[in-house]
């Protein structure tokens, strides 16, 4: 039995508690600015050591992956006003969690196709070959391997497209 005092909402609605923590958890506005970020490193990454050797595919590719970023940041933005009002974002925030989880892994694999094998390198103690020589320090062969868990954390990309049809588009369950 637990005490009254330490109670967090209602008596017998401690699944809504979970499940309003996970809609808040989704909302992604960090994985959001980090993302933009990366797509800003790896720019900056070609233009100094792919400069004129980049074909204009990938050219294509990273104004893609930067435009997906700013998306990203955007609907953050519009789960955290839904938040400041008082709302519990729902499946807007399982929206949110499903683009920037599958944008990770779109991030993670154009810097891999970009950087070749140097960019699954990440930092090892300072000194070491893989200190070296690990393209941004190792920042995106840290994106590359975290990259899948970012589509399971949080709920399963397949749960939350389940919470947006039934809680968004009023499907029913099955």
């Amino acid at each position: 039995r637990v005490p009254r005092k330490d109670l967090l909402g209602e008596e017998n609605r401690g699944w809504y508690v979970g499940t309003t923590t996970l809609d808040f958890e989704r909302s992604s506005i960090g994985t959001s600015i980090a993302q933009g970020q990366s797509v800003e490193n790896l720019v900056l990454w070609v233009q100094e050591h792919r400069r004129g050797t980049l074909p204009e595919t990938a050219k294509m590719v990273l104004a893609e992956r930067s435009i997906e970023a700013e998306t990203a940041r955007l609907m953050s933005y519009r789960v955290i006003s839904l938040q400041n009002r008082g709302q519990v974002p729902n499946h807007e925030a399982s929206a949110v969690k499903i683009y920037a989880g599958e944008l990770n892994q779109r991030i993670a694999n154009t810097a891999m196709n970009i950087m070749g094998l140097p960019g699954l390198l990440t930092r090892g103690e300072k000194g070491s070959a893989n200190d070296r020589h690990a393209p941004n320090k190792g920042r995106f062969g840290r994106v590359y391997l975290q990259s899948v868990a970012s589509t399971i954390a949080g709920g399963t990309s397949e749960i939350n497209r389940g919470i947006i049809a039934t809680r968004g588009l009023g499907l029913p369950r099955g």
